[in-house]
């Protein structure tokens, strides 16, 4: 599944011709920071997690950077998708917020 992946965004770089290209990752692809902090798409991988491979298509896509590429890897996280917010930590989030 990863290797179908990167084929496929660097075929995509290879034909957008210097226009950006946006692909999506997850934030659970890293570790909790041990202060409890932020993390970036330096922190290390989290181990643990099911899909944790597809940080190598992340690392593929932004080394066509490297290119020339104008790629951005946004990390959405968890449980963003649903019924009207009934679940997952975006409601939690926003629950403690206020």
């Amino acid at each position: 599944m990863i290797d179908t992946e990167v084929k496929a965004v660097t075929a995509l770089a290879k034909g957008a011709h210097g226009k950006p290209i946006i692909t999506t990752s997850g934030t659970a692809l890293a570790a909790r920071a041990p202060d409890g902090g932020e993390t970036d798409e330096k922190a290390p991988i989290y181990d643990g997690f099911v899909l944790g491979k597809r940080i190598h298509a992340e690392r593929a896509v932004l080394d066509l950077a490297k290119s020339g590429a104008h790629v951005v890897s946004v990390r959405l996280p968890q449980y963003v998708y649903g019924r009207g917010g009934r679940s997952g930590s975006q409601k939690e989030s926003l629950k403690n917020a206020l």
